[in-house]
């Protein structure tokens, strides 16, 4: 009978134990969520520049970030080809209708259309900005 109770007694302790640890993890999920979603990027103070808001993904449609496939300063990453120069060498037109319209090559989608994402004067305030863009060091 008594190692009955002292099992029933370490069973109780255990199980306690196991709730307040679940119940602090618990506690830590939430913080850690309610910090990561409530703290929103903000833009540099020095950008004030409405193209080049959009262009780092501080215009109105948030999921508008050229900078993830070029590079901040445009001069290409991962995921696109270098911006700088690319107004002097192709035509605001070209640079116009790849915004629009997007990239397929072979058909596979290398950048998306941004047609619906961006309205008319967001892409002409994008090329205006990535016309800025050039090969030059100094800028």
């Amino acid at each position: 009978m008594q190692k009955d109770q002292k099992r029933s007694r370490k069973d109780a302790k255990a199980q306690r134990f196991a709730e307040k640890s679940l119940a602090g993890s618990l506690r830590l999920c939430v913080f850690a969520c309610v910090s990561f979603l409530g703290c929103e990027a903000k833009p540099p103070e020095h950008v004030t520049d409405p193209g080049h808001l959009i262009y780092l993904g501080f215009g109105s449609n948030r999921e508008v970030q050229c900078s993830r496939c070029h590079g901040e300063e445009g001069t290409g990453g991962m995921f696109g080809p270098k911006l700088r120069g690319i107004v002097q060498r192709k035509g605001a037109d070209h640079v116009r209708e790849t915004i629009l319209h997007g990239v397929v090559e072979e058909g596979e989608e290398e950048m998306p259309p941004f047609a619906q994402q961006l309205s008319e004067e967001e892409i002409e305030q994008v090329i205006r900005f990535v016309t800025t863009l050039t090969d030059s060091v100094a800028q």
